[in-house]
């Protein structure tokens, strides 16, 4: 009780003299800093820079959702990336390619070793101007977004590729056979894979094509749809069609660079419910998600946010799905990812303060100067 006591006390008598003392309280240290700006700018620069090119990234799992499904069922991880749009050569500058690179490859390999996945999922749209590249600047797209993605280090059947209106065209460009068969070149043409009572099938909004698969399903397995173009987004007769033959339990897309849950029904195609995926406040403000196998005649579309801070929007991540393949249980989460522009904003700020503490000094350097005064001599 006495040491307590004593080390409150001395704690609050060293405070005290602290912040008592003439240096903190007087006019001393306000002198010092104006007389010595740039020890202080430059200790606020550095620890900016280590903030926003180090912490920033090192401490990410800290504010991610913990990923589960269960100790005693087997579950397969899914790690789902869409819409990365590496930036290309036509539009943007070498920095802006650099950075966004960077941006890409440091986010990704955190959430990789965090989500430690079995599958990953590129739900399209790799590449900002992979319609518009030529032969050559393909081939420059396509090594970079190798390396961003470290796509070596996977195994070959660990990977899903979807193509996007980036890709092969269909929005602003048109599509032509030589765009599709460029890209089913480098990233495969399969359109359906089984892992583990799990069926992915791939469908094609922007050619209007999905694979000839069974209507009826395996007894306890689950059916995705993977689509870059959502099919509930905006119903349609290709979407109608397609849920008809291929009865999905649950539809995963992207192209909207939002996160959003929809519910349809799949003998019409029509939405019956939207809700945003940012928040939960349930899973103590986490942003993960718990989905049950739908009802009959009812399909859930889960849109993936973009992961690249260059898509005009202001809340990036990366999606898990954790399932329990003996359940059909899907443990949806979110791992969300730190604004580049904020950190971009806070340079041009910290910059700006340098320039301005510059202008001020040299002022003050130039009023300090002695003033020579000339007097006039009569000479007689």
């Amino acid at each position: 009780m006495v040491s307590k006591l004593l080390l409150k006390n001395g704690c609050y008598f060293l405070f005290k003299k602290l912040f008592t003392n003439r240096f903190f309280c007087s006019k001393s240290c306000l002198l010092w800093i104006w007389l010595n700006p740039w020890y202080v700018l430059f200790s606020l620069g550095f620890a900016l820079i280590v903030f926003n090119e180090w912490m920033a990234y090192a401490f990410l799992p800290l504010r991610w959702p913990t990923l589960k499904c269960g100790h005693t069922h087997p579950c397969l991880k899914v790690l789902f990336v869409a819409d990365p749009q590496i930036l290309g050569e036509i539009d943007e500058t070498a920095f802006a390619r650099w950075d966004c690179d960077r941006y890409l490859h440091r986010t990704f390999m955190v959430a990789k070793s965090y989500a430690e996945p079995d599958i990953i999922v590129f739900l399209g749209d790799l590449m900002d101007e992979g319609s518009r590249a030529t032969a050559a600047e393909y081939e420059r797209y396509l090594a970079r977004f190798k390396k961003i993605f470290s796509l070596s280090s996977f195994q070959p059947n660990q990977t899903i590729f979807l193509p996007g209106d980036n890709d092969i065209g269909g929005e602003d460009e048109p599509i032509t056979k030589i765009k599709v068969e460029r890209y089913k070149k480098h990233f495969g043409s399969i359109t359906d894979f089984s892992y583990s009572h799990l069926e992915f099938i791939k469908v094609n909004k922007m050619l209007r094509t999905y694979p000839d698969v069974p209507q009826e399903k395996k007894e306890n397995w689950l059916r995705f749809v993977l689509s870059h173009i959502p099919l509930l987004g905006i119903p349609g007769t290709f979407s109608y069609e397609a849920l008809n033959e291929l009865k999905p339990d649950f539809i995963f897309s992207a192209h909207d660079h939002k996160s959003v849950h929809l519910v349809g029904n799949t003998k019409t195609g029509e939405r019956s419910f939207i809700q945003p995926l940012v928040s939960n406040r349930f899973a103590g403000h986490h942003p993960s998600w718990i989905f049950f196998p739908p009802s009959r005649d009812t399909v859930n579309e889960i849109i993936i946010p973009t992961c690249s801070y260059r898509m005009g929007s202001n809340f990036m991540a990366y999606a898990t799905a954790y399932i329990d393949t003996q359940r059909n249980v899907i443990h949806y989460s979110l791992l969300t990812l730190p604004s580049r522009l904020l950190h971009l904003f806070s340079y041009l700020f910290f910059f700006t303060i340098c320039f301005l503490v510059s202008i001020i000094q040299y002022l003050s350097h130039l009023c300090r100067q002695p003033q020579i005064k000339y007097v006039q001599i009569r000479s007689d």
